[in-house]
């Protein structure tokens, strides 16, 4: 994806004989990242498939971090792990007619209906924008966090998630995600 979010896992101080709590951080080249899924499922999978493999007792991880709290992974099988990801608890928001059809413009929709939903979550300062349909014809660039959201909800907008329902009954949700300049 052209960006490299690399963890860094140490053995919890307070469990001296436990292999399944472990502290974890996050990192892109340049800085420290609050949470990276894709990097905790890595970091899992390793820990599960090379450290932990004789003790299999150990179904779940535990990760502390220093931004997202606890996270938990669950291993099920051998090609199925599952993260418990922290509550954001997002908030329906209204925007007027002018940002409305800004994201329409950006995100090249047909109509401000194919819009669904919008919803900020204070805690993480992340925008989610539920759209009808989301597929390869669609590709907002970084215009999205251009757009000015009003006084009141820009210092609140560090990033941008934009998703629907898969294409394909093979695919569940598509979702990007944006945060000033970049796109994973």
């Amino acid at each position: 994806m052209n960006l490299s979010e690399t963890a860094f896992i140490t053995q919890a101080k307070d469990c001296s004989s436990s292999n399944d709590r472990y502290f974890l951080q996050w990192f892109t080249p340049t800085n420290e990242v609050n949470l990276c899924g894709h990097a905790t499922l890595a970091t899992a999978h390793i820990l599960f498939e090379r450290i932990l493999n004789k003790d299999c007792s150990i179904n779940e991880l535990i990760f502390e971090t220093k931004y997202a709290g606890e996270l938990k992974v669950k291993k099920y099988d051998k090609n199925q792990l599952e993260v418990d990801f922290p509550m954001g608890d997002p908030q329906s928001i209204e925007f007027d007619d002018k940002i409305l059809d800004e994201l329409k413009l950006n995100l090249n929709l047909s109509s401000r209906k194919d819009i669904l939903n919008i919803q900020l979550c204070k805690r993480t300062k992340y925008l989610l924008i539920h759209l009808s349909k989301l597929d390869h014809n669609i590709k907002p660039q970084e215009n999205l966090m251009k757009i000015n959201y009003g006084e009141r909800n820009n210092s609140w907008i560090h990033g941008i998630i934009v998703t629907s329902v898969g294409t394909t009954s093979r695919i569940d949700f598509i979702s990007r995600f944006f945060v000033h300049g970049m796109e994973f």
